[in-house]
């Protein structure tokens, strides 16, 4: 469209300095030669828009472009980067670090009112922190990026609540944006919920189109997999000097599994997509490092199996679903026991270097 009207504006100003009168005859060739040109160019520009639109809308794109953008927020958000954690701040022990938090906390903290409403899509870490540091208290985050916040509800908690004033409670509202909608900026959920919403819509009787509900698995199946991989940050943000200054919401495997399998298995009455969300499971398997992880897709697994057999009224079908879910089951034990052993491995390298040290 811009194409289109820059070209027609720069044709109506050059058409205006063409002389047609006996006595003054002038014809500015280079600039008519320009807007044939700019003519032929626009056609190039709307062949190719018909094309992008027609590539653009098809499901398999928008899974491809929305699944990419999921990938891009797992890189980006984990490691989170608010300050340091306990494990990287000198002196500070990791298995304590939830003693840090004061016993009094509920009792003397004082919240923050939101000053307005919407999605929150951005939230300042580093302004959070300096702010902390600077007024030497704690603040406590309690909604994380993605969540929707009605004005006058409570956004942080400020511990001690005696060190809160005014200009700490505008400096802290400042540090969240809002929106009309979520983004994917911060909130590594929010693609996850845009591939579940496809897929639940390609499920719908209506539509009833299951292939394309497994493609959706795919492209979760992969991020969950770079998830599965990544260091899960703590909610516990510590200043240079090793003191807590932000505790955070954070997103764990087990939450993200959720919003991307609940709702599929929630509304699919096909085999072949209960099957095939079992084939993803196994297919993690080889790439978790958690037990947690590994216990929050047993559980997906057995839940999958009870609805199935629930769902399901064919008794080949039920068997399909069985035989994925036992292979699902092997593969998350299989990885299990190979961990054990590696760990096995290293204690005993660990205790023959000691004993060759002494």
């Amino acid at each position: 469209l811009g194409a289109f009207i820059g070209t027609f504006m720069y044709c109506l100003l050059v058409l205006r300095s063409v002389r047609g009168v006996e006595e003054i005859r002038f014809v500015p060739h280079l600039a008519v030669t320009v807007a044939i040109v700019l003519a032929v160019g626009c056609m190039g520009a709307l062949i190719y828009f018909i094309h992008h639109i027609s590539q653009g809308i098809q499901a398999a794109q928008v899974i491809a472009n929305v699944g990419t953008e999921f990938d891009e927020a797992v890189a980006r958000l984990f490691p989170q980067k608010i300050g340091g954690g306990p494990h990287e701040t000198a002196g500070v022990d990791e298995n304590r670090a939830g003693e840090d938090i004061p016993a009094d906390f509920e009792q003397n903290s004082r919240p923050v009112a939101s000053q307005s409403g919407g999605y929150v899509q951005i939230v300042n870490g580093d302004g959070l922190m300096k702010l902390a540091v600077e007024n030497g208290c704690i603040l406590q985050l309690l909604h994380p990026p993605g969540a929707m916040v009605m004005e006058d509800d409570a956004l942080a908690r400020i511990w001690p609540r005696e060190r809160a004033t005014e200009e700490m409670e505008k400096a802290i509202n400042a540090a969240f944006s809002f929106g009309m909608q979520r983004t994917s900026a911060q909130d590594a959920l929010f693609p996850i919920d845009q591939l579940t919403e496809i897929a639940v819509r390609a499920l719908s009787p209506g539509i009833n189109d299951p292939f394309t509900a497994m493609m959706c698995l795919d492209r979760q199946g992969r991020a969950l997999a770079l998830l599965a991989k990544r260091k899960i940050p703590s909610g516990l943000r510590y200043d240079d000097e090793g003191q807590l200054r932000v505790i955070t919401p954070t997103l764990s495997f087990g939450q993200a599994t959720d919003a991307a399998f609940d709702p599929i298995r929630h509304y699919s009455s096909s085999a072949a997509v209960s099957g095939y969300l079992l084939q993803i499971i196994a297919r993690l398997a080889p790439h978790l490092r958690r037990e947690a992880d590994r216990a929050a897709l047993r559980r997906h697994a057995a839940q999958t199996l009870q609805a199935s057999r629930s769902g399901l009224t064919l008794d080949f079908e039920i068997r399909a679903v069985e035989e994925r879910h036992t292979a699902a089951i092997h593969a998350l034990n299989e990885r299990e026991s190979q961990s054990h052993e590696q760990k096995s491995d290293e204690s005993t390298k660990h205790d023959i270097t000691l004993e060759e040290a002494r």
